[in-house]
């Protein structure tokens, strides 16, 4: 059988506002779940960008999960960077494999005194003759001159025969030395052993943004319920998603916020930069407590980002119930921005949807004149956009027009 790889999701069960505070400690609370059908350890990674993970109850540790289960994990983190922070969350999948290693063992070699000396053939064989035969001889021989010849000359003979006979040449061996015998063949062992393999199969990020103890007021009662990006070092897009809604509205085609947030920070992806983005919820009666919070959000986080080259584009984004067919409202403005932006809706997304321009319900209005006032001479262009809840079912579709918008504001307005 194929060693199938899990599948894990992870989701926030719990999280601060999306405005904290330096120095302040905070939790978050995940679970992770094993949507597959195979039981797998796990192990779990948080790495923080302008924020210090303090503890995990889960960080580090072997972690099994059979199908279909989950465990939650408290995270407490403190922020220590102003600006744009975020956790980073990895699941590292411990696979195990079975490896095979080849060993081979070499026999030692033989010695030279384990190899037996050469047998001696038989015409090598040393016939040694006793002294005595020889001596024998030798008087044997003389006592024959004696009886032939006179004494003297038997006596002469025997001098002359008596004489020892010259030493032989030395007789050099031509052997060869003996023959080492061939090494023995070197033995293969094939081990079989198991090895953890580290394999990520799952990454995501939960952005956040800190302020500074030093903040005012104002901002310190946004962070309590609003949202928005800030960025210390990086610039975004000349774009600006602005979408105030009612606290008390509990229809379902209400706009989550972080829904709008996480797809301005994903248009990364594509533009290498962020969208901005700024929320609010609004009391039921609108009033004149909220104008300064919201006003002192926009001109601290939004505007000054407006000082670039490119025209800046703010949006002021509203949400009416499903329609038949996914439409978009553009409210009227002095001006003109509402025909390019048109146009370029109509060219990317064709007769899926539909596209008016209203020059009376949907067009100015307060929070409209409080945007385009407080923009003042900056090159920041308001425009009120109005989007069938059609666009919220589809999150594709609602991507594709926040990356419209995204490329309209890098050109010109």
């Amino acid at each position: 059988m194929a060693n199938v790889t899990p599948k894990v999701n992870v989701q926030v069960l719990e999280l601060p506002t999306s405005l904290v505070l330096i120095e302040n400690p905070y939790d978050i609370f995940l679970q992770i779940q094993n949507t597959s059908q195979n039981t797998g350890p796990f192990k779990i990674l948080y790495e923080g960008t302008g924020l210090q993970v303090k503890s995990s109850d889960l960080m580090g540790k072997e972690l099994v999960l059979t199908p279909n289960s989950s465990e939650m994990d408290r995270i407490e983190f403190i922020p220590f960077q102003k600006g744009l922070i975020s956790l980073n969350i990895k699941i590292i999948y411990l696979k195990e494999i079975i490896k095979k290693i080849e060993r081979v063992i070499q026999p030692p070699a033989p010695s030279l005194a384990e190899i037996p000396p050469p047998a001696i053939t038989d015409e090598e064989e040393l016939i040694e003759v006793p002294s005595e035969s020889i001596d024998q001889e030798r008087s044997e021989d003389s006592s024959i001159f004696e009886k032939e010849f006179s004494p003297e000359i038997s006596q002469t003979l025997e001098e002359v025969l008596s004489e020892p006979e010259p030493l032989s040449e030395p007789k050099i061996s031509t052997e060869a030395p003996p023959i080492p015998p061939p090494p023995p063949e070197p033995q293969v062992i094939i081990e079989k052993i198991k090895e953890i393999i580290e394999e990520e199969i799952y990454s995501t990020s939960i952005y956040l943004n800190a302020l500074d103890k030093q903040s005012t007021k104002g901002l310190k009662e946004f962070a309590k319920k609003g949202d928005s990006n800030i960025f210390s070092s990086e610039m975004g897009l000349p774009l600006c998603i602005c979408y105030f809604y009612s606290e008390d509205q509990k229809s379902k085609w209400k706009i989550r916020p972080a829904l709008i947030r996480n797809i301005c920070i994903r248009l990364k992806e594509k533009f290498e930069k962020f969208c901005y983005y700024l929320s609010y919820p609004l009391s039921k009666h609108f009033t004149e407590k909220e104008i300064p919070i919201i006003q002192e959000a926009l001109q601290t986080f939004i505007l000054p980002q407006s000082s670039s080259s490119h025209s800046f584009l703010i949006v002021n984004l509203d949400i009416i119930p499903e329609l038949e067919k996914p439409s978009i409202i553009i409210g009227y403005e002095k001006s003109g921005i509402y025909e390019p932006t048109k146009s370029l809706l109509q060219d990317i997304f064709g007769n899926s949807i539909d596209i008016f321009v209203d020059d009376c319900i949907f067009s100015g209005g307060l929070l409209y004149n409080y945007l385009v006032n407080w923009a003042g001479p900056s090159k920041a262009r308001v425009l009120n956009m109005v989007l069938s809840n059609n666009f919220i079912e589809n999150i594709d579709m609602f991507q594709n027009l926040l990356e419209s918008l995204a490329s309209l504001s890098l050109g010109e307005l």
